[in-house]
């Protein structure tokens, strides 16, 4: 039996919750809660797919760090604007006191320095990777899906947009994430009510975001809500 690891690598944010809800539908896949990589030898799971997902933290400015194991990886990224917001009301709504959390300045650096850390470390050219953005798996959820489970090797590879609640433990928001969007159960758009144009303008003016998003496919143009 070809038992191995799929890691899913990502910011904050970014739809790693979802993704790794959506591949616990597999039966052959785990659904463990939010699981630091280098664990994963001594996670003691019956599955054939082991799947962990851990994002970056605020100071893990050398994230990811991937050790010499057998895996499959899934970069999966958010454009910037949604994935600020995201944070944003993540504290918001745990009324959490930080002293950064209304500091967009703060926020954007680090969706920059995650997946800067990801281009200059060359890991889409390694083997075993595979790109995901998260606007992608929101507008195609059974197409993306599909490719996703090809890729890692389940042996049910049919695309779903449904999902279910974790049977050993309990979405976190902040997390795991516990937001309502997820509870649904299904795939779909979250949008954003208040506009901040102050961002939309720092990210269109932005010639270092501009060729991050470029590297991972991006439209420019087309991740984030025209000013007019």
């Amino acid at each position: 039996m070809d038992k191995h690891c799929c890691r899913i690598i990502s910011s904050m944010r970014a739809g790693s919750t979802l993704l790794k809800a959506l591949i616990a539908t597999r039966p052959d896949c785990s659904d463990l809660p939010e699981t630091p990589f280098q664990h994963y030898n001594i996670i003691k799971s019956d599955k054939r797919i082991t799947v962990l997902k851990k994002p970056a933290g605020y100071t893990d400015f050398d994230y990811p760090v991937l050790g010499d194991i057998h895996s499959k990886d899934i970069i999966m990224i958010r454009n910037p604007y949604d994935t600020v917001c995201s944070i944003k009301q993540m504290y918001i709504s745990r009324n959490q006191k930080n002293p950064v959390k209304d500091n967009d300045q703060y926020f954007i650096s680090y969706w920059y320095m995650v997946y800067n850390n990801i281009i200059e470390k060359r890991i889409l050219e390694k083997p075993n990777t595979l790109l995901l953005r998260y606007e992608d798996l929101i507008n195609e959820p059974v197409k993306e899906t599909e490719r996703i489970f090809k890729f890692i090797g389940t042996d049910f590879p049919t695309g779903t947009d449904t999902y279910s609640v974790p049977a050993e433990y309990n979405w976190q928001w902040g997390k795991d994430d516990g937001g309502e969007v997820l509870k649904t159960l299904r795939v779909q758009r979250q949008t954003n009510e208040i506009i901040n144009k102050d961002l939309l303008t720092f990210i269109n003016n932005s010639p270092e975001i501009k060729a991050t998003l470029t590297y991972f496919g991006y439209k420019f143009n087309d991740t984030v809500i025209a000013l007019d």
